[in-house]
């Protein structure tokens, strides 16, 4: 039976490929744009610019994660498979673990900076909207509307930082799963290879 490759690539494309069209599709609808107006801090931009990088780097995880699992459904005696050649320890199999370990975590970092981001920008957005607020003129009907104008943008701000760090913090979690189960599979077959090579099966 052949063996399908790039599995690991495939889902990751599935899971990103709608957030994409989802993206898109709010871009289209001038959604992207009334939250890039409306937000007049540039928190949104920033957590955009830092999905992008997680997202970049989750890319770059799956790629390579995704060819040395292939490498061992293969035989190949290249990549990580070669530093399993020689032992089984136990010292190796968890220093293996965790340089893989480490090399992952940077996704799930990325997935919390932009939701904390987000909750920065519900502060920065409640600050502007009281800022504008004076309790000392506010029976003079004139100062009214300036007050509710700094109001409704404060509150923009506000929620606007919220969904926008968390519809990415929930896109970088599903990137960092992906990964995750990838780095697991790729552990399990490493052990599962080296076990059958020596007759332990």
């Amino acid at each position: 039976m052949k063996k399908f490759k790039y599995l690991l690539l495939c889902k990751w494309i599935s899971i990103n490929l709608f957030g994409i069209v989802l993206l898109l599709t709010a871009y289209f609808n001038g959604l992207v744009d009334i939250v890039r107006i409306a937000d007049t801090t540039f928190i949104t931009e920033a957590i955009f610019i830092l999905f992008l990088w997680g997202w970049t780097i989750s890319a770059t995880k799956v790629w390579y994660i995704g060819k040395e699992i292939d490498k061992i459904k293969d035989n190949v005696t290249s990549g990580w498979v070669t530093l399993y050649e020689k032992s089984l320890s136990i010292d190796i199999i968890e220093s293996i673990k965790l340089k893989i370990i480490n090399k992952i975590q940077i996704i799930n970092w990325f997935s919390n900076v932009v939701v904390i981001l987000g909750l920065v920008g519900t502060v920065v957005g409640f600050i502007i909207a009281l800022s504008g607020v004076d309790a000392s003129v506010a029976s003079d009907v004139s100062t009214i509307g300036p007050m509710v104008s700094t109001l409704i943008s404060g509150m923009k701000v506000a929620l606007y930082t919220t969904l926008v760090g968390a519809i990415f913090h929930i896109w970088l979690s599903l990137n960092y799963f992906i990964v995750a189960s990838g780095a697991s599979t790729l552990m399990s077959s490493i052990m599962e290879n080296k076990k059958y090579k020596n007759g332990s099966v």
